[in-house]
């Protein structure tokens, strides 16, 4: 997965809406929502933000090489994301822009959960679809670490996306 910020895309706290109930410190959250492992993909995760430039994936680094974070790390849980983002070859939008609801919901409507699928860019040189992978969400969360927000979403596999 690509540590690139995403390109004309962005997803915002503001306007998603925070979910309930959910334990806000980062050690309950994760065996809460059945993610034992959050705390390890947050560090693996703030290895690339800190290593921007490095040759190796945070998830394919060591982990004591990666970045503390403290288990009293609070946390936002989030249900849904809203993504806006610029799509040249559709411009039946104002100009090109859309905007989707993303979800990550353990209840649709009552029913069965629902965790949509997204794209992820792999290789920027790469032309079309073939640079992208699909991946699907299964939580939305943000934190703040050393004074910057960060949004995020955990896919399968514990691989963290950076959501700009």
């Amino acid at each position: 997965v690509s540590r690139a910020p995403y390109s004309k895309r962005t997803i915002s706290d503001a306007e998603t809406m925070l979910a309930r109930h959910y334990p806000r410190m980062i050690n309950q959250p994760a065996t809460y929502l059945g993610q034992p492992r959050l705390v390890e993909y947050i560090r693996h995760f703030m290895y690339d933000q800190f290593h921007p430039n490095a040759e190796t994936c945070g998830m394919d680094v060591q982990l004591n090489l990666c970045p503390e974070v403290s288990t009293q790390l609070c946390i936002k849980v989030f249900h849904s994301a809203t993504s806006t983002y610029y799509a040249l070859s559709d411009l039946s939008g104002i100009r090109g822009m859309h905007r989707e609801q993303i979800r990550a919901m353990p209840r649709w409507k009552g029913g069965p959960s629902r965790y949509d699928c997204v794209y992820v860019e792999k290789d920027a040189d790469a032309d079309g679809f073939c640079g992208l992978h699909v991946v699907g969400i299964k939580l939305f969360f943000s934190f703040y670490f050393q004074q910057i927000v960060y949004s995020c979403a955990v896919c399968p596999g514990g691989v963290v996306l950076y959501l700009q």
